[in-house]
């Protein structure tokens, strides 16, 4: 709507609808999968996560922080499948 309106001021002359679909076929066209590859060296990297202030009932709240730290390792497994 606010491209429409914008140029609309400009001296625009056509629809919303219009402007819509053009907005929806370009930004469809725009978008792209991502993928982000990670390197890092076997046995001597980590990968680390924290959560604050977790929350589980029961009778009573009970409050606690996660902290996980897991090593990253490549392993060689002899399955076809794989």
């Amino acid at each position: 709507m606010a491209i429409f309106k914008f140029i609309e001021k400009k001296g625009f002359t056509g629809k919303y609808t219009i402007v819509r679909e053009y907005c929806t076929k370009l930004r469809k066209a725009k978008i792209h999968k991502t993928t982000i590859r990670v390197e890092y060296t076997p046995k001597l990297s980590a990968q680390v996560d924290w959560k604050e202030e977790m929350v589980l009932y029961s009778r009573d709240p009970y409050r606690f922080n996660i902290f996980l730290y897991v090593f990253l390792f490549k392993i060689k497994v002899s399955h076809p499948d794989f």
